[in-house]
Order: structure tokens, then C-alpha cells, then sequence
């Protein structure tokens, strides 16, 4: 019952305003536009006036719901044939512009369906006017009381729609009344609304909007005094929002003074704040200004949510999240560390063979895109059967783990050096040259010839072999390099051992003879 009111309301604002403007505006253009603008409320005025009336006067059961949906489509046919009247000319035609001294007047021929239209609604205003009359005699005080302010103001309503229809359909009078009668009638609703407790004093806006909101909403004056609180606001702050109207918000919102104060002065704003209850609250509060007609302020509206426990998953899901980096990374660490084991030789740390073919192919493709060399440096300890044989594997442990450490000390960090199987040992040298791979290799021979070991046994010191070949002018493909490699490093044990011999210096009867 109350937005039905609100509905005819509207459409009365609609109608009157739309006819202003139309009367404002000095163009034909404008006067066309405003008067199809002003149909729209025409239309609803009356369907919206009668079901308010039935509702009122309780006979709004006696009346069907189909019957009431056929009430609305005359209207929503009338507003069709309005807006496509240039295509059959049965609302109006021979539309026409006529400037006078003061205004301007739109002249136009009413076709047919104005004159079914004004039946429809006189009907529907005189079916209101009845029933509205009709309970002004019957029923409690209250309910006649209530129907001779709504039977007032339809009256009222039913004369401006008269003079209107009077003055453009039959006596071509220039000045229009019925605005200011449809504003009185406004008046007489208004005034049941306030003073004859009409709706049993049920505000429209503040019942369906504020009222049952869960959000807290508070209304605040230019002097930050409240106006208005909501039920939800009430129970947050443990107030009966009665007694907080007129007090300063200051006062009644004491729990906000520090986390609030430097928002007194702000109009527009949203943000988080904390505030102290029994436990502290976090809230989401939003501060909008409230205008007048002038876009002048008058009061601020405050609009806050309670988003603790919000807050709190938040936090939890940020601990969480950390928990879950945290064990990502220990995850990451334990996969690489699965990695090195898979890639690693236990004894001597350095990488292992399997390695070693990934990455051979991995270099030499690189080499062969960017035209540079790889040296491939092959290691075999000399007479290491025999430390084994005198002085035991942990000896020959402690040969195989300081070779390695002595490897990855004479080399670069992009080269790779790995235990190969046994007592062999590969370094692969990518962008070197011979002469250079050569200098590290015989340094390395030094230094293990001159180490001395503690087992006081060994009749033979262990000593270094190594071969060298280079890619791609001794082989052009992985296993042909370790091949040459391997060959040259045998040449040098033939050759008396601890000693280096490039694959390069080997003749063919050499090689034919290690073949």
C-alpha cells in the first residue's frame, strides 16, 4: 500500500514536472519531447490510485490477480502507441508550434486513442473517488479517517485531470491548473501521513530502507548532532536509537573518539577503523555528504559494517599463506636437494656421470649455435690398484676425495667437472682454448704429484694422467669427444704416465694402435 502511494506520487511528479518543462521550452523539439515524457505519468496516475484505494479500504481481495494485471496494460499500451505515434497517428497528429508574447504552445489534434484513454482513466478516478467515499462511511475511526484524507486528495486529483484534459482537448485555454491542484492533493496525502497517522504511522523510506538494513547507518546535522540511527547502529553501539536522536554524535559514539577524530571534518570518505567494545571491533565505515536541491550539505550520512570476523579469517588466511610459502620453499629446497643427490657423486661431491651427458649435449649445442670451443679434459689416477692394494680404500678414498677438491679449485664456474666412473675424472671447459686448458690441466698434475700421503707404505706415489681433446676439430658429437678424450688419456699412460697428451698429437698408427 505504501509504494503504491509512492507510485502515484511519482507519477504525478512526472506528469506535472514533465509538463513544466514542456511549457519552458521554446522549441518544437523540446515541447515534443516533454509531452511524450509527460504521457508516461499520466498513464500510471490513475491504475496506481485505484489498487492504493482497494488496499485501503480492504477490498483488495475481492479483486483478482489477473483483474489487476489487466489494469496495467492499457497503460503499457498507451505509452507504446505514445513513443511510435509517427507510424499510425492514433494518440495525436497535425502537430503544430505557436510562438506567443510570453510563451510558447505546442497545438496538436488528439487522434483516438486520447479519447479511449480519458474513458479508461475517468473510470478508474471515479471507481477510486466511489470507493474511497464509500469507506469514508463505514468502518472504524480510523479507517474513515483515513479514507476522507485519501478520497481529498483523489478528488483534488480528479479535478486537475479534468482541467487538463479541458483545457487541450476542448476549450484550447492556455493556462493549466492542475499542477497546482495535483500539488495540493500531494499536500493532503502528505499531511495523513503526518497527522492522521495514515499507514498507522508506517514511513515509507524509513521502514524499507534504513530500518531493515544491517549495516549501521547514522544521520548527522551540519553541527554532527544525530538525526537519525538505524536499529542495527543501535544494537552495535548498546543504545536505543530513540535516545540518541538529538544528542551529539561525539557523546554517544565515545568508543570512536580516537580512531574517528580525524574524520569530523571529513564529508566524503571510506576506510577501516578500529574501535574499542568488550573486544575490539573492526569496522568498515563510509561517510558520504548529504545535499540539498542547490548541492549544498546538510548532514552526512554514516554507513559502517562490522567486518571482524572478516578481519580475523584474513589474518588467518595470511598465516596461513605464509605457513603454505614456507613450506613451498622447503619443498623447493628438499626438490633440489633430491636433485643434487641425483646429480652428484656421494665420495667426491663433484657431478656424476649421468649429468655429464646432459650437459655435454647441452654445451656443445651452445657451441655449435655461437661458433666457440669446448675442451673436454680426461683424468685417470695412476697406479690407484695399488694405494688400494697397500694402504687400504680409505686411503683410496682420501686420493679420489682431495683429486676432486684440487679439480674444482683449478677450474672456472662454468665448467663442469665430474667423477666419471672409478678413478676417472671429466672437466668440460666451453669457450677455452687448447693452450689455456692445457695450462690448467698441467697445474693440476703439479699439484698432485707434490702432495704427499700419510700412508708410509707406498712403494709407488700415485700421479695423474690426463687427455685432452677439443670440440669440433677432434669430434663433432658428444660420445666422439669423450672417445678422443679417453684416447689421449691412454696415450699418456703409455707414454710413461703423470703426464698430458692432447688427442690432436697422436699420429694414426697411435691411434689405430689404442683403437
Amino acid at each position: 500500500m505504501v509504494m503504491l502511494l509512492f507510485l502515484h506520487m511519482v507519477a504525478l511528479v512526472i506528469w506535472s514536472g514533465a509538463n513544466a518543462a514542456r511549457w519552458a521550452s521554446a522549441s518544437l523539439a523540446g515541447q515534443f519531447f516533454w509531452l511524450r515524457i509527460s504521457m508516461l505519468g499520466t498513464l500510471l496516475i490513475q491504475p496506481t490510485l485505484l489498487i492504493f484505494a482497494l488496499q485501503l479500504t480492504r477490498n483488495s481481495r475481492s479483486i483478482s490477480s489477473s483483474s489487476l494485471i489487466l489494469l496495467w496494460v492499457f497503460p503499457l499500451l498507451g505509452l507504446l502507441a505514445v513513443w511510435t505515434n509517427d507510424a499510425h497517428h492514433l494518440v495525436y497528429h497535425s502537430l503544430g508550434f505557436r510562438l506567443n508574447r510570453e510563451w510558447s504552445e505546442l497545438v496538436w489534434t488528439p487522434g483516438p486513442l486520447v479519447w479511449m484513454e480519458l474513458v479508461y482513466r475517468y473510470s478508474l478516478l471515479l471507481a477510486t473517488i466511489f470507493l474511497l467515499h464509500q469507506s469514508s462511511h463505514h468502518g472504524s475511526a480510523l479507517l474513515r479517517e483515513q479514507s476522507n484524507t485519501a478520497f481529498l486528495g483523489a478528488t483534488l486529483s480528479f479535478f486537475g485531470d479534468a482541467s487538463l484534459s479541458i483545457a487541450y482537448l476542448i476549450s484550447g485555454t492556455i493556462f493549466d491548473a492542475s499542477p497546482i491542484i495535483y500539488t495540493l492533493a500531494g499536500v493532503v496525502y502528505y499531511l495523513g501521513i503526518i497527522r492522521n497517522r495514515m499507514f498507522d504511522l508506517i514511513p515509507v523510506a524509513h521502514t524499507t530502507l534504513i530500518q531493515s538494513m544491517n549495516d549501521g547507518v547514522i544521520v548527522l546535522d551540519l553541527h554532527n548532532r544525530i538525526v537519525e540511527i538505524n536499529p542495527a547502529a543501535g544494537n552495535f553501539l548498546g543504545i536505543k536509537p530513540e535516545e540518541a536522536i538529538g544528542q551529539p554524535a561525539q557523546s554517544v559514539l565515545f568508543n570512536w573518539n580516537e580512531t574517528t577524530q580525524p574524520f569530523w571534518g571529513v564529508w566524503n570518505k571510506r576506510t577501516e577503523i578500529i574501535v574499542s567494545q568488550t573486544m575490539p571491533r573492526h569496522l568498515d565505515l563510509i561517510i558520504t555528504p548529504l545535499l540539498d536541491e542547490k548541492n549544498r550539505p546538510f548532514g552526512r550520512l554514516l554507513v559502517f559494517r562490522d567486518i571482524t570476523e572478516r578481519k580475523k579469517n584474513e589474518a588467518a588466511l595470511r598465516i596461513a599463506n605464509h605457513k603454505l610459502q614456507e613450506q613451498l620453499k622447503e619443498i623447493t629446497r628438499l626438490r633440489d636437494q633430491l636433485r643434487e643427490l641425483a646429480i652428484r657423486d656421494p665420495l667426491t661431491n663433484l657431478y656424476n656421470r649421468r649429468y655429464l651427458q646432459e650437459v655435454l649435449d647441452q654445451e656443445l649445442a651452445r657451441a655449435h649455435r655461437a661458433q666457440y670451443p669446448v675442451c673436454l679434459i680426461m683424468i685417470d689416477i695412476d697406479h690407484f690398484k695399488h694405494v688400494n692394494d697397500i694402504c687400504g680404500h680409505k686411503v683410496g678414498d682420501e686420493v679420489l676425495q682431495f683429486l676432486a677438491s684440487q679439480i674444482a679449485l683449478h677450474i672456472r664456474r662454468s665448467d663442469t667437472p665430474c667423477r666419471y666412473g672409478g678413478e676417472e675424472f671429466l672437466i668440460v671447459m666451453p669457450n677455452v682454448s687448447i693452450e689455456t686448458a692445457h695450462q690448467r690441466a698441467e697445474k693440476l698434475r703439479v699439484t698432485f704429484a707434490s702432495h704427499r700421503w700419510p700412508c708410509s707404505n707406498l712403494t709407488i706415489i700415485p700421479t695423474i694422467s690426463i687427455g685432452i681433446a677439443i670440440f669440433p676439430f677432434d669430434a663433432t658429437d658428444p660420445e666422439q669427444l669423450i672417445d678422443a678424450a679417453d684416447r689421449a688419456m691412454y696415450a699418456a699412460k703409455r707414454a710413461g704416465r703423470n703426464r698430458i697428451t692432447l688427442y690432436s698429437q697422436l699420429d694414426q698408427t697411435q691411434s689405430a694402435f689404442l683403437q
